[in-house]
C-alpha cells in the first residue's frame, strides 16, 4: 500500500508497525507538510459494520483530546474499503520495549514516567473517556523522555493478541482490573489499577501476576495479593511502594478515586523521596484486611475528591477459580488430566466469546426521564433518576431566576423520552438548569485543592463572574488556587465577581490551560485572563469544528512566563477563496456625519460585516468569500445596494452580472432584505436572536456574532430529522436583549451530528 495517497492528502511511505487489527504506516500530510502515522484496519474487519461504527466513534472521541502526554489523533476517515486513523508520529519506543531492555528502572525515571501517565489519564477522565487498556505496550517514550499514551478507544477493540496465550501476545490480561475480569461495570479507577500494575513492573522489573494461562492470570487479578515490591527490589523508597499498592487494591473504593489524587502523591514523592504516606498496607500484602489511611493529600471537601466516576461496561469472564490450585502453579501445570484440559479449553472459549460479545453487543438503551419541574434534592436518590447521576450523565448549573422556585429544574438539554444507546464510549451529558432565587450565595471552598481552570469552571457554573490574578507561591504546583476574594464560605450577592488568586513561580510562570474545542471568544477570554497574548490562524476543518480551536501552539500544562508569551490558536474554517468588490458609498450632504453597517451576503448567508462605515460619497472595498459558483449581495443597513454572481471554482474568482441599486435614506421607500438578513443594524440599542431554521452551524454562528452576541456555546447532539451540521435549536432566556445584556448572555446552539449511531 506504500505510495498510495488517501483523501488526496496523506501519502503513505513505509510500513512501521502491525497489530492484531491494523497496520501502521508512516505518511506525509501534504496539506500541512508534516509526517504522521496512519493506522489502517485490516481487511478482515471491514465487513463488520458494528465493528466499524465502534472504531469510528471511539476514535472520534479520542480525537477530541489534546494533551502533551496523549498521542494526538488528527483525523478519522474512509476511502473505499480503507478505514484509517491519522495520528501524531512518535519517534521513540514503547514502555514495554524499554522495560524489556532495562528491567527494573531507576527511581527518578519511574517518578518522571508515572507522573506523565497519571497526568494524561487525569485529563482523559475529566473528558469522560476511560482507556481500559492501559499497559506498557500503549505507552510511547520519546527520545527526550516524554511519555505519550496511545490507543484511546482503539486498543480495546477485538484483537487476537489480547486473547491468545502465545509468547508473542501483548497480554492485556496482565494489566486488567479485578472488575474487568469479573465483567462488572468499570470506571476511571479501572485505569488507575492498570497504572499500578505498570508501576509495579517498572520498579521490580516483573509483573505482579504471571502464568502461561490467560484465565489463570485473570483469576489471580481477582483473588491474589501481589508480593510487596520492596521484597523484590529493596532499594526503592517506601513511598513508591505505597502508591503502587494503593492503585492496585482489589476494591475500587480502596484505590485512588481519581487520577489527579494519584498525581498529587507522585508529585509529593518527587519533591521528597523520603515521604511516607499514612497508608497501612501490611494487612493487604500479608493478611486479609483492607488498607487504612489516617490522612489524605486531598482535603475531604475537595471537588476533585468528591467527583463521581464515569461508568462503562466491560467483558464478562465466567471462569470459576475453585477447580485449580493457584498457590502451586508448577504442580498445577504438571497435572494435565483430561478434565482439567477440557476445563481450560472451555474457559478460553468463554473468554473469547465474552470479549466478542462485549465489543459487538455491549449496548444499553436508556430513556431520558422528565427532569423539568422536579426538585433536584428529591430526585438524586430516586430510583428513576439515580442511575443518571451515578453514571456521571448529569451536569448541574445554578441559574438565578425569579420565575421558578429555588432548587427546581426548569431546563434540560436532552428531551424527555429520548432513546439513547449507551455503549463503552458514550460521552452523554444532560445539562440541567436549576433555579437559584436567593439574592446571595456562598463562595465554595477551592483553596489549595483545585487548578485554576477547574475553579473557573465550577464558579462559572454557579453563576459567579471571574477575575484571576497570579501570585508567587512555590509551595504548590503552578496554577493551583491559593485563595479567593471574597474568601471561601463568604455569602455574597448572586452574580458577584470572585477573584481567583493562583500560584506562579518566582519568574511569573503559569501552566497553560487547554483551550482546544472552545470557541475563539471563550479561548481568548481564558488565555487573556492569565496574561497570555493570543494570535490566530485559520485551517480548513469539518463543519462540526468550524469556529472552534483545533490546535494551540503551546501544549496544555506547559509552564510559561505569562506576560512574555504569545500562544497561537488554529481555528477551524471552510476552504474558501476570496475576491473583492468596490462599492460607492452614498453622499448624504444634508447631514454632518452618517454611519451605517455594510453587510456582505454569499447566497443567503452573512459572510462579513463592516461596522460604522461613514456615508460620505467615497468608495469602499468589501471582501467576498466562497468555494463554488454562487450569488452575492451587499447591503447598507437593510437596503441592498449591489448584487451579482461570483465563480470561486476558477483559479481567479470572477464577478459577473453585477447590478447597483440606489441607496435611499430614511423617509423614502426602502427594499427590505430577505428574512434571513438582519432586520436591524448593529447600531440598534437591542440585539435579537436570529432565526436558526435551516441554518448551518458556521452561518448561524456568524449571524449571532453580527447580531451582537459573542458568548456562544456550541453543543453537538444527534438528530434523526435535522441534517448534519445544521442547527437543531437555540437556548436563550429571551428573544431580544439590550446590547449590554447581549454581551453577557450565554447562547447555547445545538448542532446536529446526524442520526444517532445504532
Amino acid at each position: 500500500m506504500a505510495n498510495k495517497v488517501l483523501a488526496g492528502r496523506y501519502e503513505l511511505f513505509e510500513r512501521i508497525g502491525e497489530g492484531g487489527m491494523s497496520v501502521v504506516y508512516k505518511a506525509k500530510d501534504k496539506l500541512l507538510n508534516r509526517f504522521v502515522a496512519i493506522k489502517i484496519l485490516k481487511p478482515q474487519f471491514i465487513g463488520d459494520h458494528k465493528f466499524i461504527d465502534s472504531f469510528r466513534r471511539e476514535s472520534q472521541a479520542a480525537a477530541s483530546m489534546s494533551h502533551p502526554n496523549i498521542v494526538n489523533i488528527y483525523d478519522v476517515g474512509r476511502e473505499g474499503n480503507i478505514h484509517y486513523i491519522v495520528m501524531e508520529l512518535i519517534e521513540g519506543r514503547t514502555l514495554s520495549d524499554y522495560i524489556k531492555a532495562h528491567g527494573a528502572m531507576s527511581y527518578p525515571k519511574v517518578i518522571a514516567l508515572s507522573k506523565q501517565i497519571a497526568a494524561a489519564l487525569s485529563f482523559a477522565h475529566k473528558n469522560h473517556i476511560i482507556h481500559r487498556d492501559v499497559k506498557p505496550h500503549n505507552v510511547m517514550i520519546t527520545p527526550n523522555g516524554t511519555a505519550k499514551i496511545t490507543d484511546f478507544g482503539i486498543a480495546k477493540l477485538p484483537n487476537a493478541e489480547t486473547v491468545t496465550m502465545t509468547d508473542k501476545a501483548i497480554g492485556t490480561v496482565y494489566y486488567i482490573s479485578p472488575e474487568q475480569a469479573k465483567g462488572e461495570l468499570v470506571d476511571n479507577r479501572t485505569d488507575i489499577y492498570s497504572v499500578g500494575v505498570i508501576l509495579y513492573e517498572m520498579i521490580t522489573g516483573q509483573l505482579p501476576f504471571r502464568s502461561d494461562s490467560a484465565v489463570s492470570v485473570a483469576i489471580m487479578q481477582l483473588q491474589k495479593q501481589a508480593v510487596a515490591p520492596r521484597k523484590i527490589n529493596p532499594s526503592i523508597p517506601l513511598g513508591i511502594e505505597q502508591i503502587t499498592m494503593r492503585a492496585m487494591q482489589k476494591r475500587t473504593s480502596d484505590r485512588y478515586q481519581v487520577a489527579a489524587e494519584m498525581l498529587l502523591d507522585i508529585d509529593e514523592l518527587r519533591r521528597n523521596p523520603n515521604k511516607k504516606f499514612e497508608y497501612d498496607f501490611s494487612a493487604t500484602v500479608y493478611g486479609s484486611h483492607q488498607p487504612k489511611r489516617t490522612g489524605s493529600s486531598f482535603a475531604s471537601g475537595s471537588p476533585i475528591a468528591k467527583k463521581e466516576p464515569t461508568y462503562t461496561k466491560t467483558t464478562v469472564i465466567t471462569q470459576e477459580p475453585d477447580e485449580y490450585d493457584y498457590e502451586n502453579e508448577e504442580l498445577a501445570r504438571k497435572s494435565y488430566t483430561l478434565p482439567i484440559l477440557v476445563g481450560i479449553i472451555f474457559a478460553l472459549v468463554v473468554v473469547i466469546i465474552g470479549i466478542a460479545w462485549f465489543f459487538f453487543t455491549n449496548t444499553d438503551e436508556i430513556t431520558v426521564p422528565e427532569f423539568e419541574g422536579k426538585l433536584i434534592e428529591e430526585i438524586r436518590d430516586d430510583d428513576e433518576y439515580k442511575y443518571f447521576f451515578d453514571q456521571g450523565f448529569i451536569e448541574e448549573n445554578l441559574v438565578y431566576t425569579t420565575e421558578y422556585e429555588e432548587g427546581y429544574i426548569f431546563y434540560q438539554s436532552e428531551e424527555a423520552g429520548k432513546k439513547v444507546q449507551i455503549t463503552n464510549t458514550t460521552s452523554f451529558i444532560i445539562k440541567l438548569n436549576i433555579a437559584y432565587t436567593s439574592e446571595s450565595m456562598t463562595v465554595p471552598t477551592l483553596d489549595k485543592s483545585a487548578k485554576l481552570q477547574e475553579a473557573r469552571s465550577i464558579l462559572q457554573k454557579m453563576g459567579f463572574k471571574i477575575k484571576t490574578e497570579g501570585v508567587v507561591d512555590n509551595s504548590v504546583p503552578e496554577s493551583t488556587v491559593i485563595r479567593m476574594e471574597p474568601p471561601s464560605g463568604t455569602s455574597v450577592a448572586y452574580g458577584s465577581t470572585v477573584t481567583i488568586y493562583y500560584a506562579i513561580d518566582d519568574a511569573g510562570k503559569i501552566a497553560v490551560p487547554s483551550v482546544v474545542g472552545l470557541t475563539l471568544t471563550k479561548a481568548k477570554q481564558e488565555l487573556n485572563s492569565l496574561g497570555l497574548k493570543v494570535a490566530v490562524e485559520y485551517e480548513e476543518a469539518p463543519a462540526s469544528k468550524q469556529g472552534l480551536v483545533l490546535e494551540q501552539s503551546i501544549a496544555a500544562d506547559t509552564t510559561v512566563v505569562a506576560n512574555n508569551t504569545q500562544i497561537t490558536l488554529i481555528i477551524g474554517t471552510t476552504s474558501r477563496k476570496t475576491t473583492s468588490v468596490t462599492i460607492t458609498l452614498p453622499p448624504l450632504q444634508d447631514y454632518d456625519e452618517i454611519y451605517e453597517s455594510v453587510y456582505v451576503y454569499v447566497g443567503d448567508t452573512l459572510y462579513k460585516t463592516y461596522n460604522s462605515v461613514k456615508l460620505d460619497g467615497s468608495t469602499h472595498t468589501v471582501e467576498i468569500g466562497g468555494s463554488d459558483n454562487t450569488t452575492f449581495a451587499i447591503y447598507i443597513g437593510d437596503q441592498e445596494i449591489c448584487s451579482g454572481k461570483v465563480d470561486f471554482t476558477l483559479s481567479t474568482p470572477a464577478v459577473s452580472d453585477k447590478t447597483v441599486t440606489q441607496y435611499k435614506h430614511e423617509g423614502m421607500p426602502t427594499t427590505a432584505p430577505q428574512t434571513t438578513k438582519p432586520a436591524e443594524t448593529t447600531t440598534s440599542s437591542t440585539c435579537t436572536i436570529p432565526s436558526f431554521t435551516g441554518k448551518k452551524y458556521l452561518d448561524y454562528y456568524d449571524a449571532l456574532i453580527a447580531a451582537g452576541f459573542d458568548n456562544i456555546d456550541i453543543i453537538d447532539m444527534p438528530s434523526d430529522t435535522v441534517p448534519e451540521g445544521q442547527v437543531i435549536s437555540v437556548s436563550a432566556d429571551k428573544s431580544t436583549y439590550s446590547r449590554e445584556e447581549a454581551m453577557n448572555a450565554l447562547i447555547k446552539v445545538y448542532v446536529s451530528t446526524g442520526p444517532e449511531e445504532s
